[in-house]
C-alpha cells in the first residue's frame, strides 16, 4: 500500500498541473528577490564602480597593444576592448549562490529549511536569479555607456541582435549558478570546498573571461571549447562582437544541455546530502 501512494505521489510530482504551480511559486520569489534588491539600489554603487575601473583598465592595456599590431586575428582592437565589457558584465553579475549553500550546509541551517513548503535548491536558484538581474542591469548601463563613448559602436552591429545577445548572456549566467550550486553542496561531505570554487573560478577566468577561445593553439582550442566554462563569459560576448544566427544557435544548444545537466547534478547532489542529514538527525 504504502508503494503504491509512493507510486502516485511521483507520478503527482511529475503531473502538468503542478509543475506550473512550482513555476509560479517560484517565478513569486524572483519577483520577491527583484523588489527587495530594488530597494537598496544603492548597495550596487560600489560593485558597478569596481566594474567600470575594471573596464577602464581593460581597455586601456588593449588599446595598448593593439597599437603593436593585432595580436588576435578574428578581433579587432573595438572588437577586443568590447568583448572584455561583456565577458567582466557577465561574471561580476553573478550570484554568490556558491557562498549562500555552503554557509547553509556548515551551519545546519539547511536542516530548518527541509520542512518548508518550498525545495530549498530552487528557492537559492530563484533567489539568485533576482539579484542578477540587477546587477546585470546596472552593470549593462554602465558598460554600455563606457562603451559608445570610450570605444564607440561595433563595426556591422545591428540592435536586432540585442534579443539573442541578451538570451545568451542570461544563458552564461544560469550556467554559472548551477555550476557553483554543486561546488557548494560539495560541503555536505567536505568541510572546506573553497578550493574547488577557486580552482573553478580561474578556469572560467582563463577558458574565455581574459581571453577569447580563438587564442589558444589548435588542439587546445578544440578540448576548450568542448568544455563548459567558455559558454559562460566567451559564448555572449563573442556574439556581442560577430554576430550571427548559427552562432548564436550553437551558443544557446551547449548552454541549454551544460545548463540542463548541471541542474541534474546539483538535483542528485543535494538530495543524497539531504539523505545523509536525515539519516545523522540534522
Amino acid at each position: 500500500m504504502s508503494r503504491t501512494l509512493a507510486l502516485a505521489d511521483d507520478r503527482t510530482v511529475w503531473s502538468m498541473p503542478l509543475l506550473l504551480k512550482k513555476l509560479r511559486k517560484y517565478m513569486l520569489v524572483v519577483e520577491t528577490s527583484l523588489q527587495s534588491n530594488m530597494a537598496y539600489a544603492a548597495n550596487f554603487a560600489a560593485d558597478t564602480a569596481f566594474y567600470a575601473v575594471i573596464c577602464f583598465v581593460l581597455m586601456s592595456l588593449w588599446r595598448t597593444i593593439y597599437a603593436g599590431g593585432q595580436p588576435i586575428p578574428d578581433y579587432s582592437g573595438v572588437q577586443m576592448m568590447w568583448y572584455c565589457i561583456i565577458t567582466e558584465m557577465v561574471y561580476m553579475s553573478r550570484c554568490d549562490v556558491f557562498g549562500e549553500l555552503t554557509r547553509a550546509v556548515q551551519s545546519g541551517e539547511i536542516a530548518y529549511a527541509l520542512n518548508k513548503p518550498y525545495d530549498y535548491l530552487f528557492y537559492q536558484f530563484a533567489q539568485g536569479i533576482g539579484l542578477m538581474l540587477i546587477k546585470l542591469a546596472f552593470n549593462g548601463a554602465v558598460g554600455a555607456t563606457m562603451g559608445l563613448l570610450l570605444i564607440g559602436p561595433i563595426q556591422g552591429f545591428s540592435a536586432v541582435t540585442l534579443l539573442p545577445i541578451g538570451l545568451a548572456i542570461l544563458g552564461g549566467m544560469v550556467l554559472n549558478t548551477c555550476l557553483q550550486a554543486c561546488l557548494g553542496l560539495l560541503a555536505f561531505w567536505s568541510e572546506d570546498n573553497s578550493a574547488y570554487y577557486w580552482i573553478y573560478s580561474k578556469l572560467v577566468l582563463m577558458l574565455g573571461m581574459m581571453l577569447p577561445v580563438e587564442y589558444f593553439p589548435g588542439r587546445l582550442e578544440a578540448i576548450v571549447r568542448f568544455l563548459p566554462f567558455p559558454y559562460i563569459t566567451y559564448g555572449p560576448a563573442r556574439l556581442m562582437v560577430a554576430f550571427s544566427w548559427e552562432r548564436f544557435l550553437q551558443t544557446a544548444a551547449v548552454q541549454a544541455v551544460y545548463i540542463a545537466l548541471s541542474v541534474l547534478l546539483a538535483i542528485a547532489v543535494y538530495r543524497k546530502g539531504v539523505r545523509q542529514v536525515n539519516v545523522n538527525g540534522g
